[in-house]
């Protein structure tokens, strides 16, 4: 079974090392059938995975921290008041896809009368240990079968913290749906079918041909740089981690079809390759966005998806490519937009620009100094698991509420900040 995509999400709710818990799997049935598995780690309720046939998609809820708060919404499976009462598709947590061959999974809630929604149907669960394992068919608005995935959810978690490791692997991929050979890859129905493709020389021909005249897809052909080898499956290459297709082309040599398949080959048709930037990589596009007037600049999920993707540092890309190299907007205009223009977008009244009784929330850098570099792997997360960091951007100083928080990147002790409030000022 050829994994394509592999990611890994700790949800952490609090910060402390993980030790081993106890946790407990409990079926709930519906009219006979198990429609619900109820999860508790140290005898304390943590969650509960809900998949029957009037959920468009398996989901999570409610999560539980430690101490017992949940931190899920309620909505659309309860009514709490004071909750928000829109996206009914958002229930818990839960993975899913916008659009696999036309057919939508993401915003795909039983209410809602939107053409071609398809449905996540669990076919099965099991457990054992921490884990709870579920084979999931991704279907069409007919019931046609798009793809299967296999979940499984690892449980964890301590006096402080619980955890949540998910891993997804797709039996049937949509990946490579523009590349013909490729995707019969992923679609095949075997590994040793999969094997025997990756190693037929008119296989192969055919896939480079195919590679080299598709221009864009879901999978960057044209940008190897952006297919990242997030695992391995023996040692001798794990020097690899974190390194790109392009790293692999460049060291080994050949056409990068070819090279990935003997990637996969050595690998045991089974690395971790994760694709990334696959959004926004249109440079003079994202410029056109970044001076639209309407635009609010500094948007970030730079706390999310750690394990995929690192967004922290984005306003030192705004700052070294659109302002110093591309000058798509003035120095100026480009810290109005990161500073005054958002706090009063959001009502942060008491900040945003320098002046006498404002509060001093302050960066010092020089534009020449500023560097936007590679995000790395570190081992740092609870239980020693991965996740991706960038290097600090070479600004000089921030300060926050008049205290330097870091110098020369590094961090002080000072901690003055807390969580904003609109309208403050």
């Amino acid at each position: 079974m050829l994994i394509i995509m592999r990611f890994s999400v700790v949800l952490c709710l609090a910060a402390a090392a993980i030790l081993p818990a106890q946790v407990k799997f409990t079926p709930h049935k519906t009219n006979g059938a198990v429609d619900a598995v109820e999860v508790s780690i140290d005898d304390k309720p943590f969650t509960t995975f809900e998949y029957g046939e009037k959920v468009a998609k398996p989901y999570l809820a409610p999560v539980r921290s430690a101490s017992g708060k949940i931190v899920t919404r309620g909505f659309p499976m309860q009514e709490i008041a004071g909750e928000s009462r829109d996206h009914l598709h958002h229930t818990g947590l839960w993975f899913s896809y916008d659009d696999v061959n036309g057919t939508k999974l993401w915003e795909n809630h039983p209410s809602y009368t939107k053409p071609h929604m398809g449905r996540e149907v669990v076919k099965s669960t099991e457990y054992s240990g921490n884990t709870l394992k579920a084979v999931i068919e991704w279907r069409d608005t007919d019931g046609k079968l798009l793809l299967v995935e296999n979940r499984d959810m690892t449980f964890g978690g301590d006096a402080k913290t619980r955890t949540i490791d998910f891993r997804i692997n797709w039996e049937t991929s949509m990946v490579f749906m523009m590349f013909p050979e490729w995707h019969r890859i992923p679609n095949a129905a075997d590994d040793a079918e999969r094997a025997r493709l990756l190693r037929d020389p008119n296989w192969r021909a055919a896939a480079r041909a195919q590679w080299d005249v598709t221009p864009s897809s879901m999978f960057p052909a044209q940008h190897p740089q952006r297919v990242r080898f997030i695992e391995v499956t023996k040692p001798e290459l794990e020097p690899w981690l974190g390194r790109t297709l392009a790293d692999l082309v460049e060291a080994r040599g050949g056409h990068p079809s070819d090279v990935l398949a003997d990637w996969l080959l050595e690998n045991d048709l089974r690395p971790g390759v994760l694709v990334v930037g696959v959004a926004n990589s249109n440079v003079d596009d994202v410029a056109a966005l970044l001076v639209d007037p309407d635009t609010v600049i500094a948007s970030s999920d730079a706390g999310a998806h750690v394990q995929m993707m690192c967004a922290a540092g984005d306003t030192t890309l705004l700052l070294e490519r659109h302002v110093r190299d591309r000058g798509d907007l003035t120095l100026e205009q480009a810290v109005h937009e990161l500073t005054g223009k958002l706090a009063g977008a959001f009502g942060f009244y008491d900040r945003g620009v320098v002046a006498q009784g404002k509060v001093a929330d302050l960066t010092v850098f020089a534009l020449d100094e500023l560097h936007w570099d590679a995000d790395v792997f570190v081992d740092d997360l609870p239980g020693g698991a991965r996740r991706l960091r960038r290097p600090p951007g070479g600004y000089r100083y921030t300060l926050a509420q008049g205290e330097v928080t870091q110098e020369a990147g590094v961090p002080t002790d000072a901690r003055p900040a807390g969580v904003l409030h609109s309208a403050t000022g």
